[in-house]
C-alpha cells in the first residue's frame, strides 16, 4: 500500500517509521527544512516509552526520568509536591533525531508545503500538490501537519479550532549547574490572580526546558513582536523569584517559542475518502495535559496495526479501517480534552483554582 504523510514532525515521523516496519511503502512531506525540529522538549510516560520501543528505539541515554511534581503559589510561598510515576523528559530535536535516523532517507522529503489535493472535489484524493509545482499519487493520504493543518482544511475540516485563550512562552537553558535534587523535579511557580505560571523542566544534564504560561487576555503584551515580548518578560521577570530570572535569562529571551494553544472538540470521524487525520491535525490538546506527544506516537501504533489488517485481508474495505481508528482513539482522546479544558478553566479563575491540581502526565 503506497502511503503518503503530509507533515513530518513526531506524528508524521512516528507514524512512517510504524508503516515502514511492517512493509508499507511510505513518503513523508514536510514544509520545513530537516534543520528545524519545531520546538523544545517535552515529557513522555512510560506507556509512550513502550511504544518507541516498539519500534525499534532505544531513548535510555538521553532521557531524565523526573519523579516529582512541584507547585509554588508565589502569592502564599506554599509549596506542594507530588510524586511521578513514569515521567521522563526529553528535548524534541533528540526524539525527531531517532525517529529520522530509522527511516529510509528516501523516505524523506524536506521544504515541501502542502496546497491541495486533486481532484479539488469528491471524496477519492489521487494527487497531494505542493507549493514548489510538485506533486505526488498513494492510495492512502495521512494528514500529520499540525494544529492548522492545511489538509484538515482543505479535506476533512469538522469543528472549528477555537480562540487562543491561552499561550506559552518557552526556552531551554543550559546552566552552569543543577542542584541534585532539581534534575528530576518538574516545578511550577503560580501566580493564581495574576494568570501567569512559570514551568521547569529538567531534560539531562544541566539542560531545562523553561516557560511562561499565560493568560493571553490579562497579558495582550505576549503577543506582540518578539522585541515587545521580550521587553515584557524582561520587566515581568522582576516580580519572580531569582531562580526563575536566572532560567529564564541563560537561554537567551531571542531563542524563545510561542506556542498558540488551543484544542477543538472530536469531529464524528478522523477521515474522509482515502484521507485521514492523525496527531494534532486530528486532534489538538492543550498543553496543560502534556499529553499531546504521547497521544500522536499512540495515533501511529493504532493506525499501524489496522492498515496491517487492511492490507492483509482483501475483503476489508478502507473505509471501515479508517472509520475503526476514530472509534478506538476518541474515548481516550475525549478524556485528555475534557482535563485540558479543566486545568485551564482553573488556571484563567474560571472555576476554582487548586495548587493540588497537575498535568496528567506529571
Amino acid at each position: 500500500m503506497k502511503i503518503s504523510i503530509i507533515g513530518g514532525s513526531i506524528a508524521g515521523l512516528t507514524t512512517a517509521l510504524r508503516l515502514q516496519n511492517t512493509g508499507h511503502k511510505v513518503s513523508v512531506w514536510e514544509r520545513r527544512s530537516p534543520t528545524s525540529s519545531g520546538g523544545f522538549g517535552m515529557l513522555l510516560d512510560q506507556k509512550t516509552l513502550n511504544h518507541l520501543t516498539s519500534l525499534g528505539l532505544d531513548l535510555t541515554p538521553q532521557l531524565q526520568k523526573v519523579i516529582i511534581y512541584e507547585a509554588h503559589d508565589v502569592h502564599s510561598g506554599r509549596i506542594v509536591r507530588h510524586g511521578l510515576d513514569g515521567s521522563f523528559a526529553i528535548q524534541r530535536s533528540t526524539l525527531i533525531d531517532h525517529l529520522r535516523k530509522k527511516i529510509n532517507t528516501s523516505s524523506l522529503n524536506y521544504d515541501f508545503e502542502f496546497t491541495h489535493f486533486e481532484p479539488t472535489f469528491g471524496n477519492s484524493i489521487q494527487r497531494a500538490c505542493f507549493s514548489n509545482g510538485h506533486k505526488i499519487e498513494a492510495d492512502l493520504f495521512l494528514g500529520a501537519d499540525g494544529v492548522r493543518s492545511s489538509v484538515r482544511n482543505t479535506q476533512v475540516p469538522g469543528p472549528d479550532l477555537p480562540p487562543v485563550k491561552t499561550v506559552e512562552i518557552v526556552g531551554i537553558s543550559e546552566m552552569d549547574t543543577l542542584p541534585p535534587k532539581s534534575r528530576n523535579t518538574f516545578k511550577k511557580y503560580i501566580h493564581q490572580d495574576r494568570g501567569i505560571a512559570f514551568g521547569i523542566v529538567p531534560c539531562g544534564g544541566n539542560k531545562v526546558i523553561w516557560y511562561f504560561q499565560i493568560d493571553n487576555n490579562k497579558w495582550p503584551q505576549a503577543l506582540g513582536s518578539l522585541q515587545q515580548r521580550n521587553q515584557w518578560l524582561i520587566e515581568e521577570l522582576a516580580h519572580w523569584p531569582i531562580q526563575v530570572r536566572r532560567i529564564a535569562m541563560s537561554g537567551g529571551l531571542e531563542n524563545t517559542h510561542l506556542w498558540r494553544t488551543t484544542d477543538r472538540d472530536l469531529p464524528l470521524q478522523f477521515h474522509r475518502g482515502n484521507t485521514l487525520l492523525i496527531g494534532d491535525a486530528a486532534h489538538p490538546l492543550l498543553t496543560f495535559t502534556s499529553q499531546g506527544v504521547g497521544s500522536s506516537i499512540e495515533d501511529a501504533v493504532t493506525l499501524g496495526f489496522l492498515l496491517d489488517e487492511y492490507t492483509n485481508n482483501p475483503h476489508r474495505n478502507l473505509d471501515d479501517c479508517l472509520s475503526k481508528f476514530a472509534t478506538i482513539r476518541k474515548p481516550v482522546l475525549q478524556g485528555h480534552l475534557e482535563n485540558g479544558r479543566d486545568l485551564q478553566q482553573r488556571f484563567l479563575g474560571l472555576r476554582p483554582h487548586c495548587l493540588d491540581t497537575y498535568p496528567v502526565s506529571a
